[in-house]
């Protein structure tokens, strides 16, 4: 016996059936999400940042060899939302809108970090005279 003005009770739903929200910032989990993490292969591909999202974590786990193991596919999943926030935040930028510079910075550094810890990122080296100086002022140097 339900009444008319009773709202009737409706089931909490999976994150699985909650909506990805996009944004230029990259993909945004709803505020609900708490009944367990959302698999990479359960996001709707049809937005342009899950699209990137997930062509990022490919290309860094076959740059890992293409079997990583849990603890590198955890880093590799924020390393590519760590990409897709730099990434937005360039096109912004480049479109002439005002970012928050020191949170790009501290992402950018975060994910440099994380890079050098999966072992991808590219060290700088010091140039060597060579790359520097022709063959004949080497030459003069030297001499």
């Amino acid at each position: 016996m339900s009444d008319e003005t009773t709202p009737k009770r409706q089931r909490r739903r999976s994150s699985a059936e909650l909506p990805i929200q996009s944004t230029l910032d990259g993909p945004t989990m709803p505020a609900a999400c708490t009944a367990g993490p959302v698999e990479v292969e359960q996001l709707d591909g049809r937005t342009m940042a899950v699209r990137r999202y997930k062509s990022a974590c490919d290309g860094l786990i076959a740059q890992l060899g293409g079997n990583p193991s849990v603890s590198d596919t955890m880093l590799v999943r924020r390393c590519a939302s760590l990409m897709s926030y730099c990434e937005a935040q360039d096109a912004r930028q480049a479109a002439g809108e005002d970012i928050d510079i020191s949170h790009y910075a501290r992402a950018a550094l975060t994910l440099g970090t994380m890079l050098k810890a999966l072992g991808l990122a590219i060290h700088s080296k010091s140039p060597r005279r060579s790359d520097v100086i022709d063959a004949h002022s080497a030459a003069i140097l030297d001499a």
